[in-house]
C-alpha cells in the first residue's frame, strides 16, 4: 500500500500521515476507518494512536516477557504460572 493509497483510506491528506509519524494524534473517526482498512480491534487501534491508555480500554498484555523481568519477578511469575 502506497502513502497515497493509505491516506485515502483513512481519508486524510498525505500531510497528515506524516503528521501522525511525528507523534501528531489522529482523530477517533481517523482511527475507526483505520481499525476497518487493516481489519483490526479499533480498541487496540485507539491506543496505539494515543487516544485511550491500555487502563481506559481494559487491555493488560497477555504475559510479561520473561526477559524484561528481574530475578525476584521472574520466580514470582513461574510461581504464578505453577499455580495454575
Amino acid at each position: 500500500m502506497t502513502t497515497g493509497e493509505l491516506a485515502r483510506g483513512l481519508g486524510v491528506d498525505r500531510s497528515r500521515l506524516t503528521d501522525y509519524r511525528a507523534g501528531g494524534r489522529p482523530s477517533v473517526a481517523t482511527a475507526r476507518r483505520a481499525a476497518l482498512l487493516f481489519r483490526v480491534d479499533p480498541v487496540a487501534v485507539l491506543v496505539a494512536g494515543g487516544l485511550l491508555t491500555a487502563e481506559e480500554a481494559g487491555l493488560r498484555r497477555a504475559r510479561p516477557d520473561p526477559a524484561e523481568l528481574g530475578d525476584d519477578e521472574l520466580i514470582a511469575e513461574l510461581r504464578r504460572r505453577v499455580k495454575k
